[in-house]
């Protein structure tokens, strides 16, 4: 985060040294945001790869991410594929991060953390939750 906020600060200074005011520094800021999103998209394409290799130090299969992404992809609907809306976002497409996390092998060796029957109580505490086989 801090490494973020000097390299925002350090863009938006050289940008309004460049372009001063009026319409060039209007534009100039606007690259500006969409140079900061793909910024922020880059570190969470690096938190999902460090999500699923922390996973995977501990034996756990990371295909549960990927259910979580399914999800949400379902949820968006069009809108998270259009990739014109992708530019303004300041996270990656859900289908690129799934694509992603797919690709990645899977080296789970332990047994799944909690047993079907535990599953089902945890599922009760927490409310209804979508069915899922995995």
């Amino acid at each position: 985060p801090a490494k973020g906020v000097v390299s925002a600060l350090g863009l938006q200074l050289v940008m309004q040294i460049v372009f001063g005011s009026g319409d060039s520094a209007r534009a100039a800021g606007l690259m500006h945001e969409l140079l900061q999103q793909r910024y922020a998209r880059d570190l969470e394409t690096e938190a999902d790869a460090v999500a699923a290799e922390t996973l995977h130090a501990a034996h756990i299969d990371h295909r549960g991410i990927i259910a979580f992404f399914e999800r949400m992809r379902k949820k968006e609907g069009k809108i998270g594929d259009n990739r014109l809306f992708s530019y303004f976002s300041s996270h990656p497409a859900t289908k690129d991060r799934i694509t992603a996390l797919e690709a990645k092998p899977r080296t789970a060796t332990k047994p799944p953390l909690l047993t079907a029957k535990e599953w089902q109580e945890l599922r009760g505490i927490c409310g209804k939750t979508e069915k899922r086989s995995f």
